[in-house]
C-alpha cells in the first residue's frame, strides 16, 4: 500500500497483495502492468501505460472498486486471470481482452 501516488516510469510487476487506497494514484508507463499476484483497487486510481509495447496484463486476481470507475484511456488491458468488478465499472477507448 502507498502512502502517497506513485509513478512507476517502466511499469510495474505484483506478485504479491497489493492494494491502491483511496485518494491514492499509481501510474504506470513503460511496460506497464504485469499482475501475477492479487491486486485490490480500494478506491484509488490506476493509470495503465499507453506505450505501444506496454502489457497491461492481469495473471492473478484483480478486485475493481465498486466506488470509483476504472478506465482505460486508451491502454489495452489483457486478463488471463481473474477480475471481480464488484459492481464497479470498466470503460475506455480501445478495449479489454478476456481470456
Amino acid at each position: 500500500m502507498f502512502n502517497s501516488d506513485f509513478d512507476a516510469g517502466n511499469g510495474m510487476e505484483n506478485n504479491a497483495n497489493f492494494s491502491i487506497p483511496s485518494g491514492r494514484t499509481l501510474t504506470l508507463g513503460g511496460l506497464g502492468l504485469d499482475n501475477e499476484g492479487t491486486l485490490t483497487m480500494a478506491g484509488g486510481m490506476l493509470s495503465f501505460s499507453t506505450v505501444a509495447s506496454a502489457a497491461n496484463i492481469n495473471r492473478g486476481t484483480f478486485y475493481f472498486s465498486s466506488t470509483v470507475p476504472f478506465n482505460l484511456n486508451g491502454a489495452t488491458f489483457t486478463n488471463s486471470g481473474a477480475m471481480s468488478l464488484r459492481g464497479g465499472l470498466v470503460s475506455g477507448a480501445i478495449g479489454t481482452t478476456n481470456y
